[in-house]
């Protein structure tokens, strides 16, 4: 699970330095839940990042499956 990295939203850079770091680790992972405050935060409070391009750029690039949000809330 992770957040955007704090406005303007460094979410891919952040991402790629966890993927290699669990990857360094031998404990990689296939499917990234974006944080719930991400969902809110698009929703709510007029956050720039479009979740539909993140994905796109994050599952093509990284290979993983992209969720948005964690819980229901």
């Amino acid at each position: 699970m992770t957040d955007c990295g704090d406005c303007p939203g460094l979410t891919v850079p952040k991402v790629k330095l966890l993927n290699e770091t669990t990857k360094s680790l031998d404990r990689p992972f296939e499917v990234l839940h974006l944080g719930t405050c991400m969902k809110s935060a698009m929703e709510m409070a007029g956050c720039p990042i479009n979740f539909d391009d993140l994905q796109v750029t994050l599952e093509k690039n990284m290979g993983i499956k992209v969720v948005l949000g964690t819980h229901a809330y």
